[in-house]
């Protein structure tokens, strides 16, 4: 054999990496990370100083740690490791993909912050426990997990079905999902609020399609007793019930509305009617009403009534064609 000729056995080494190499190339574009690893790591045992296979391995050990919450760093280190190796052989692209991954690694240590108060707080949207979830929601800690974020951080339990997500300010849903979307039964929550926001809680809770309130639903909003004018005599509501069907978030036909008072009493209102999340107007109004004195002064400026109190009558509730009503965070 002349110098410089490859002998049989040697093509035979460099076919039999070749095809290897094909087939975890194969693997990895198909997403089968597990069997792009194993074929890969074949095609290194067969020829070690070929820096390629470390480069492919470590693609398919990141796309595993993207599919792995609980696994997430482990395939990071593995997928360095590799790097680092092929980088040591001489493969000039391994710096670059280094510097990526240690990115990704970086990231990867906030979403895991993320993971653990998200676990956290899991127990207590299992039981709708609303006064532990709003001492938790305005930690520090919590509302700087929400500030951080683009878009929801997702967290799913075990079945894959049901799962808790956080989004920007201060957002959480909790329930049912669909290839990624909230679908089926959820609840949406937010419990931090401005300083001259006297809201102390608000809840939704109903059906969801395409990522979106859509069906049955229920909204509560509580209200701060020291924020909401309860100290100076004056009567308002702290507690707010609306039972309803949504369409894409927005109220829609016959809504039953209930308030709780600051002294305890409580009003329910007349069935109110929307389109779109316009409030409609009431269509018969009691002529005790009609015959007030500000009556006609509202009506003129482009208000309306669109519910009087179930007992007597006499209490009105007056809107304006701008009120919209849909689920707070998805307002149109």
């Amino acid at each position: 054999m002349k110098d410089g000729d490859i002998s049989d056995a040697e093509k035979e080494t460099v076919s039999e990496w070749q095809s290897q190499f094909e087939l975890g190339a194969k693997y990895l574009l198909e997403g089968n990370y597990e069997e792009a690893i194993i074929v890969f790591s074949l095609a290194i045992e067969i020829d070690p100083k070929k820096t390629e296979a470390y480069m492919e391995r470590a693609k398919a050990y990141i796309g595993s740690a993207e599919l792995s919450a609980e696994q997430k760093e482990i395939f990071y280190e593995k997928a360095l490791a590799d790097l680092e190796k092929a980088k040591e052989l001489g493969n000039k692209k391994a710096e670059t993909e280094i510097e990526k991954l240690k990115l990704l690694i970086g990231e990867n240590g906030n979403n895991k912050k993320s993971l653990d108060l998200l676990k956290e707080i899991y127990p207590y949207f299992l039981e709708t426990d609303l006064e532990n979830l709003q001492r938790l929601m305005r930690q520090d800690r919590y509302m700087e997990m929400s500030a951080a974020i683009d878009d929801a951080f997702i967290y799913y339990d075990e079945d894959g079905v049901n799962g808790l997500a956080v989004y920007p300010d201060n957002f959480y849903y909790f329930g049912q999902w669909e290839n990624g979307m909230r679908s089926g039964y959820g609840i949406w929550v937010k419990a931090v609020f401005g300083d001259n926001d006297t809201r102390d809680i608000y809840l939704y809770s109903g059906e969801w399609t395409e990522d979106s309130p859509n069906g049955a639903g229920r909204i509560l909003e509580t209200r701060d007793t020291n924020k909401a004018a309860a100290g100076n005599g004056r009567r308002t509501a702290v507690r707010v019930e609306r039972d309803g069907t949504f369409t894409n978030s927005s109220f829609e036909g016959s809504f039953d509305v209930k308030w709780t008072m600051n002294d305890g009493s409580t009003i329910t209102w007349t069935p109110m009617r929307f389109s779109s999340g316009i409030p409609q107007p009431m269509a018969d109004v009691p002529q005790m009403i009609k015959e007030r004195d500000y009556y006609k002064e509202k009506v003129e400026n482009g208000e309306y009534i669109v519910a009087v109190d179930t007992d007597t009558h006499m209490t009105d509730l007056w809107n304006s064609p701008e009120d919209i009503g849909a689920v707070l965070g998805f307002e149109h």
